[in-house]
């Protein structure tokens, strides 16, 4: 009788909620020109992405192709600076810091007209990251938020964590060494 009576009192509770208005910036936006306009510049976008695509690919199947790489870390002073502990740990104390200021951004930010969170997600982190990647190199093994913390979390166990490469398991190996921004 008393799940009946929290089940009645919780349904009570939710018949008032508002419902929740996902993935908007704004308000509603009618494009200036026809649809079948707007349709046919999409279509005609997508078919003209792939000309580069048919006009510049391998024809032969099982040819090898190597795309052109520099080592940055070939040059001594840019290996030096990329390298240093001030460097990489200020990169990891800034990740860790956009990140949360991105999920209480998120949480607590304005619900309606700007806010912090979707506008960096979806245009500095997807876009930026992800060009950077393309033309640097992956950054994400450094700065992912998620693996600094656990670093941290590690450090002040006792241990860091160092990857095992002959383990098939994600699961870290620890060892006895500190983050990289503890020996600055």
């Amino acid at each position: 009788m008393r799940r009946v009576a929290a089940a009645l009192a919780f349904s009570f509770i939710l018949a008032g909620a508002r419902p929740a208005l996902a993935h908007s910036f704004g308000p509603t936006y009618d494009i200036p020109i026809p649809l079948w306009l707007y349709l046919y510049g999409a279509a005609a976008a997508v078919v003209l992405s792939f000309v580069p695509l048919a006009l510049f690919s391998r024809k032969e199947r099982d040819a090898p192709y190597s795309y052109p790489r520099f080592d940055l870390f070939r040059i001594r002073s840019l290996r030096k600076v990329l390298t240093s502990r001030l460097l990489t740990g200020g990169l990891r104390l800034l990740s860790v810091s956009l990140f949360l200021v991105v999920v209480i951004a998120g949480l607590v930010g304005l619900q309606s007209g700007f806010n912090f969170a979707p506008t960096f997600v979806w245009v500095t982190w997807w876009v930026g990251l992800s060009l950077f990647t393309a033309f640097v190199g992956n950054l994400w093994t450094l700065v992912n938020p998620w693996r600094v913390v656990f670093d941290w979390a590690g450090w002040c166990a006792g241990a860091a964590t160092e990857t095992d490469s002959s383990s098939t398991s994600p699961t870290p190996k620890l060892s006895a060494s500190g983050p990289l921004w503890a020996s600055t």
